[in-house]
């Protein structure tokens, strides 16, 4: 089973549009420190590597309720 794949380009992650589109100084500040230190980059690595996502999920129920 092939794993799903992060965004390759963290400039287009949700968060990263969000701050871009705000012209606000604290979204300029967050901006500046994410780019800066390199912060984007490193995130969408682990992202990448983690293989956290869950690749299938079953949901169980105490009562067993139909659906």
């Amino acid at each position: 089973m092939d794993r799903p794949t992060h965004k390759q380009d963290w400039k287009e992650t949700k968060l990263w549009t969000t701050l871009s589109a705000l012209d606000r100084e604290d979204a300029q500040t967050a901006r500046k420190l994410l780019t800066e230190d390199r912060c984007m980059p490193a995130i969408q690595h682990v992202l990448d590597q983690g293989g956290t996502e869950l690749l299938d999920f079953t949901l169980h129920e105490s009562h067993g309720r139909l659906r």
